[in-house]
């Protein structure tokens, strides 16, 4: 019914942005740091013609790239679409409860 999305933030421009705070994955957690990241992919759609129902309703922001040794990569880095839907199935169960709220 709608969009949600995992994202992996660049850990050199967070770290540049909060300097005070070392920690990606406690950066990921600030709730002002998502809101800024998703009001940036709102207006980015907006700008390139997305309809309301094809735009961003929620996203998690995962600290660490995607690997091939997690298993969520392929050998030629592409995405592994059933791994990652399992790998992330918490988040993405939590973010479509939360936004039917």
């Amino acid at each position: 019914a709608f969009v949600v999305g995992i994202v992996v933030p660049d850990a050199e421009i967070l770290k540049e942005m909060y300097p005070a705070e070392r920690d990606v994955s406690s950066i990921c957690k600030d709730p002002n740091v998502k809101a800024m990241i998703l009001n940036e992919l709102t207006k980015l759609g907006r700008d390139n013609g997305l309809q309301s129902f094809e735009q961003v309703r929620d996203i998690y922001l995962h600290p660490d790239l995607f690997t091939t040794e997690q298993g969520l990569l392929t050998p030629t880095m592409k995405l592994k679409r059933p791994e990652l839907k399992k790998f992330f199935e918490p988040q993405i169960t939590q973010m479509y409860s939360r936004v039917r709220k």
